[in-house]
This record gives C-alpha cells, sequence and structure tokens, in this order.
C-alpha cells in the first residue's frame, strides 16, 4: 500500500468533524479526501495549506512539498502515485512504490468495469459532470461502485455543490478530485470547509416508514 491509499485509510478513519475536547489537527478533515489538480506545480505549498490531502501535477514531473501530503503525475513514472487510463504505459501501473489510480470516463464499457478488480491498479477515478445535479450525472460513480470493492475517488472540473458531495460520500467514493485552475486556491479552501460541514452519512433506511403488508406473509385475515 503507497502513500495516497494511505492517506485515503486515515481520512476515511479520522470520521469527520470530531466535537467538544476531542477536536484536535484533523478536526474536519474526514468524510472525503480532497485531491487537487495543479495546472501550476507552484501552486503545491498553497493547495496543502488550503486543505488538499494529495496533488495532482501534469507533466511527469511531482512538485515538492517535502512529504505534506502524497504527491501524484499523470501517466509520470515519478510521484508517490500515477493517474493513467486505459491506454497508459503498463509500467506505470506496475511501479512498486508509487500507488496506480485508473481514470475512468463517463462511458466507460461494462466489459472495463467488470475487469476492475483484476487490472493491476490500487484504486479508480471516475469522471463526472462539474456541476452534478442528478442521479443520472453520479450514474457514472454508482456504476463502478457496484463493480470494483477498490477504492474510488471521482474526478470533476468544479467544485459541486453540497447535495452533489452528499451522494458522493454516501455512494462510497473515498475522495474528490478537482481541477485547481491558476486564480482557483480561495474556491479549494471553500471545498474543503463544504466537506468539513457535511451531515454525518446517513445509513440506507433510516427513517423510513414501515412497508405495508401486501399480503404475502400468509398471516392472519
Amino acid at each position: 500500500m503507497g502513500k495516497l491509499l494511505d492517506k485515503l485509510n486515515q481520512v476515511a478513519a479520522s470520521g469527520g468533524p470530531r466535537l467538544g475536547f476531542a477536536a484536535g489537527a484533523d478536526e474536519g478533515r474526514g468524510q472525503l479526501a480532497l485531491v487537487a489538480m495543479l495546472a501550476d506545480p507552484a501552486q503545491a505549498a498553497d493547495a496543502v495549506d488550503r486543505g488538499a490531502d494529495a496533488l495532482i501535477v501534469g507533466g511527469g514531473t511531482a512538485a515538492d512539498v517535502g512529504g505534506a501530503v502524497p504527491v501524484g503525475t499523470s501517466d509520470g513514472p515519478d510521484g508517490d502515485f500515477v493517474v493513467l487510463n486505459m491506454a497508459g504505459a503498463l509500467g506505470a501501473a506496475l511501479q512498486e512504490d508509487a500507488d496506480a489510480v485508473l481514470a475512468l470516463g463517463a462511458d466507460t464499457s461494462d466489459e472495463v468495469l467488470r475487469a476492475l478488480d483484476a487490472l493491476p491498479v490500487d484504486a479508480v477515478a471516475v469522471d463526472i459532470p462539474g456541476s452534478p445535479s442528478s442521479l443520472q450525472d453520479l450514474l457514472p460513480l454508482y456504476r463502478a461502485a457496484r463493480a470494483t470493492a477498490k477504492p474510488l475517488l471521482v474526478r470533476t472540473p468544479a467544485a459541486p455543490g453540497r447535495d452533489a458531495l452528499t451522494a458522493i460520500r454516501d455512494a462510497g467514493a473515498a475522495g474528490i478530485i478537482v481541477e485547481v485552475a491558476t486564480d482557483g486556491l480561495d474556491g479549494l479552501a471553500a471545498l474543503r470547509s463544504e466537506i468539513a460541514a457535511l451531515p454525518p452519512k446517513r445509513r440506507r433506511g433510516d427513517g423510513a416508514k414501515p412497508s405495508p403488508s401486501i399480503g404475502l406473509s400468509g398471516g392472519e385475515r
């Protein structure tokens, strides 16, 4: 297990915001890991300061943040993890010292989904629209969650709203990858706060009304 999966496990184990005297440095960092995809590696330190749990930089060379968070690359050989697609180099997926994250488009075939658990990757990132507002928009995530037990990330070009973040988390995603424009670091901090403020995860069936009997139990008449 590499540094990215360690971080995802750490965030999941933190369990969301802590209250009262239990609050500490990790307060509010749970629920979803926040992975910043940077347009400029020079943004790395500022992105960490604004709450990023991991970074992705382009160009095949990882930014140096002194080991504060895992840093990955897109199809590059360097870094704590690499993000690749189905056409990516096999050698990138087989690195012993780096996690491999498979990026899937919204229209990924059933054939690929059925093969996910057998592929030599450590996590899966699923593309969704920038402003998901319906179950249809999140269907790629639901399909992937049904197909694999590997950690799931959601990749989006813009920060989703509160309802979408709640649905993403409740569908089983471990984190969200968001693109950060050159002037978008303030938006990253706002997204970190939005994640921290999400309500506790609701189990399916909580508060559901009892289902009426439809006469299938064979009881008294």
